[in-house]
């Protein structure tokens, strides 16, 4: 393995490409663009990688989101709460 040069947003992109989805997708996951989930009929299985601003020449912070929620208590929040997507999204806080 060799470590090339490049922006700190080169090397994010190259490490996300080359080596996690890859390995995700080996094991099961679909999606892309650092939104994934795992495939389960009873529950939103998410798993989001979230960069955060600012991304400069030297610099990308970023997050690994997991969440996961019960399909059916997804459906009866949304019953009530009529903001809430069909699904939910892979880097957003729902609370408790």
């Amino acid at each position: 393995m060799t470590h090339d040069t490049g922006t700190a947003l080169d090397l994010y992109t190259r490490m996300m490409n080359t080596y996690i989805a890859p390995s995700l997708l080996a094991h099961g996951l679909t999606g892309s663009r650092g939104k994934l989930e795992w495939p389960c009929d009873s529950a939103w299985a998410l798993l989001g990688f979230q960069k955060w601003r600012p991304v400069t020449r030297t610099r990308v912070a970023f997050t690994v989101n997991l969440s996961l929620f019960d399909r059916a208590e997804w459906t009866q929040r949304r019953a009530s709460d009529a903001s809430l997507a069909a699904k939910p999204a892979h880097n957003s806080n729902y609370g408790t």
